[in-house]
């Protein structure tokens, strides 16, 4: 959609140079047009003046429509008061629905448009309503009787289809005029104009059969209500601030947290120049979408929807998966989709017609394993392959029950679909692209980029590990792809001149706690890595992955604290670390593994070399990667005329998740959703006085010890 031209009604001499001025400042490419009587000076910042001999708005509008048929024209009335972006924020109104002919926001002209009820003389503060209806508009467009008189924008269509049937004139109703050609003529319940002339007369008489049933069931009322119990603290209550407009940009993940989530996480929280939302997969193994679960960028769930067909894995296309995608992305005037991962979901993701992005964290949907591994790095896949994997891979685990046969008929549907314009494929390394271009050819003539995972920094640990035994860390997982039988095979030789710290192993560290010269920490934060790592010192780090690892946060937070590696030479890890320089590269066996530390342990001198190159390696923030996916999305100028729903994610007057009272976070684990419930109501029953001392008492011993049941 264009930018709407401006006509600026002149009625009489008055000053609007500083009000266009920030009309352009609030969305660039902005032309405005002057039009009134001949003998009306044109205001500097206009183009010109579009002759209006007759005093009404309409005459002005057909006279400037009649110069430029083509565009859509917002008008306003000379010394009407708004905010700087109001012709953005009706924007939004008309691009919701095709037929809208005309928006119009609210105003103080007319009591059928006006938000106030019953609010006391000056205690409405014009240049506070816009925030004070940021916190409490229902994200509401709505029917009009009657065309607002101050100010509004019509679709040039609508405009053009009046003014064949002879409609752009100054008498009668021109709301009913559309109407009858089909056009709706509506308001939205986020904008607002003040007219400081007082009230208008109303345009057509007060007995107007339209106006009178639409006044009795006023479309604004819960909204006047929420206003006046905003506004009864007086004038000089200070509303929060309206949140800025922004493009809106929509993430497709599923609820399984780890690596992926992360990235999700940073890059909700570094973005600053879009509303970030995501929609969420949520299901267990039966179905790893049975239900959809919409978050704001700080993961507030804001929808929710159960799915009348569940996805076992993903869906080559699903009827209720779309109607609820088209809802977001028209209820949330969604611009940008980012698809993370499709399991839960459909593939009709790929498929809303915006700018998207196919990121590939993993080798979903290509790969039902994940990870294009089956014995080895897997470089060809047909079907009897696939039948194969499915029978004797014991990384195809997750999707067991779905066949060969489906999944061909996934990789030939996504494969299309990527092909289809306004979609690219992105990865964070070179690595994944030309694995997936080994294994479908026809992927070669997708648009493709690489951009790698930011992340924020982290201090280098202090100082150098002294001389005494091998220290060697482990972070994070210990599944099989992990590397857990490498190290499993090479520790009763590596304790002999080591120690081992595995860090983060989850339940898989359970085999290796009792183990002689090994610590096993199953669980950590983020945040107490560097304090974690500096009471161990370590010479080296251990990355053993038998799989493609496409990233490796890992990698990042071991080259950041300092730490050298010592990784498998495979996937990401052979694309990012130079051997001998920022790390070493091994074979993914034991005793490659081995003997490669046995060198280390007798050259720490070699050790001090790798640390001083990592130390030189230059940054790549969140910030750094949150720019380059803008610039694999660039907008139009009329991006980011978004409802406002995204724009103030969090506040009261989103819909909550559910008609209840509590809101989950899909990715929390069930224990922590629990033990925070727990806790929840420990607090509400001691802060309680309703049930006195005793009964008090008994309830909040048995929540604490169904709390210790859960742990820490």
């Amino acid at each position: 959609m264009s930018i709407p031209l401006v006509c600026l009604h002149l009625p009489a001499a008055v000053d609007c140079i500083a009000a266009v001025a920030a009309w352009r400042e609030a969305l660039p490419g902005l032309e405005v047009v002057a039009a009134g009587p001949a003998d009306v000076p044109v205001p500097e910042d206009c183009a010109h003046l579009v002759l209006a001999p007759e005093a009404g708005m309409m005459a002005a509008l057909a006279a400037v429509h009649l110069a430029h048929p083509e565009r859509d024209i917002a008008y306003v009335r000379a010394g009407a008061e708004m905010s700087a972006d109001w012709v953005a924020l009706l924007l939004r109104a008309l691009r919701r629905d095709p037929r809208i002919g005309a928006v119009q926001p609210l105003c103080d002209a007319l009591h059928l448009f006006s938000p106030f009820a019953g609010a006391r003389p000056g205690w409405v503060v014009p240049r506070h309503v816009r925030s004070w209806l940021a916190r409490c508009s229902r994200n509401q467009v709505f029917e009009v009787p009657i065309l607002l008189p101050v100010c509004g924008l019509f679709r040039a269509a609508a405009l053009a289809d009046l003014a064949a049937a002879g409609g752009l004139v100054d008498t009668g109703n021109p709301a009913a005029r559309l109407r009858a050609r089909g056009w709706s003529a509506v308001a939205c319940d986020w904008a607002f104009a003040h007219w400081p002339g007082g009230r208008l007369e109303l345009p057509l008489p007060p007995e107007d059969a339209d106006v009178r049933a639409f006044q009795a069931h006023h479309p604004l009322d819960p909204l006047r209500r929420q206003l006046a119990d905003a506004l009864s603290g007086g004038p000089d209550v200070v509303p929060p601030a309206a949140p800025a407009l922004k493009p809106v940009q929509l993430h497709i993940t599923h609820s399984w947290g780890g690596g992926l989530g992360r990235w999700v996480r940073d890059m909700c929280a570094a973005d600053a120049e879009r509303h970030n939302l995501v929609l969420r997969s949520s299901g267990d193994w039966s179905a790893f979408g049975y239900r959809l679960v919409l978050c704001d960028a700080a993961g507030t769930p804001l929808r929710e929807w159960r799915l009348d067909f569940p996805i076992r894995s993903v869906a080559a296309t699903h009827y209720h998966y779309r109607q609820v995608l088209a809802e977001v992305v028209r209820e949330f005037q969604v611009d940008v989709v980012i698809v993370s991962s499709l399991i839960g979901h459909a593939l009709d993701a790929l498929a809303t017609g915006l700018p998207t992005l196919m990121v590939q964290h993993d080798y979903f949907p290509f790969c039902p394993a994940l990870s294009i591994h089956f014995g080895e790095l897997c470089t060809r896949c047909d079907g009897g392959r696939l039948r194969a994997c499915f029978a004797d891979n014991p990384l195809n685990r997750f999707f067991a029950d779905s066949t060969p046969d489906h999944w061909q008929a996934i990789r030939r549907r996504w494969c299309e679909l990527l092909h289809a314009p306004g979609v690219a494929l992105v990865a964070p390394g070179e690595a994944v692209l030309r694995n997936l271009r080994a294994l479908a050819p026809e992927l070669a003539l997708v648009p493709s980029a690489v951009v790698p995972n930011g992340t924020e920094p982290l201090a280098a640990l202090p100082g150098e590990p002294d001389a005494g035994r091998l220290r060697l860390v482990v972070l994070g997982s210990l599944a099989p792809q992990k590397g857990a039988e490498i190290l499993r095979q090479a520790l009763p030789a590596l304790t002999e001149f080591a120690d081992v710290h595995l860090l983060g192993t989850g339940d898989e560290g359970r085999g290796f706690e009792g183990l002689p010269g090994v610590e096993v920490v199953r669980a950590y934060q983020l945040a107490e890595l560097p304090a974690r790592l500096a009471a161990i010192a370590p010479h080296a780090g251990l990355l053993l992955s038998i799989v493609p690892e496409t990233f490796s946060y890992t990698l990042s937070e071991l080259w950041m604290l300092g730490v050298p590696p010592v990784a498998t030479r495979v996937g990401a890890f052979a694309d990012r670390i130079e051997h001998g320089r920022t790390g070493w590269l091994i074979e993914p066996d034991a005793a490659a593994l081995v003997a490669q530390l046995r060198i280390l342990d007798g050259e720490r001198a070699v050790l001090t070399s790798v640390r001083n190159a990592i130390a030189a390696l230059p940054g790549w923030s969140r910030a750094d990667m949150v720019r380059a996916y803008h610039r694999l999305t660039p907008l139009p100028a009329t991006a980011g005329l978004s409802g406002p729903g995204p724009a103030a994610a969090g506040s009261e007057r989103l819909p909550p998740l559910r008609s209840g009272s509590l809101a989950i976070d899909p990715e929390a684990p069930a224990r922590q959703v629990a033990a925070d419930f727990l806790d929840y109501l420990g607090a509400k029953v001691e802060g309680s006085r309703r049930l006195g001392g005793l009964r008090r008492r008994c309830v909040l011993r048995v929540l604490r010890g169904l709390r210790r049941l859960l742990g820490s």
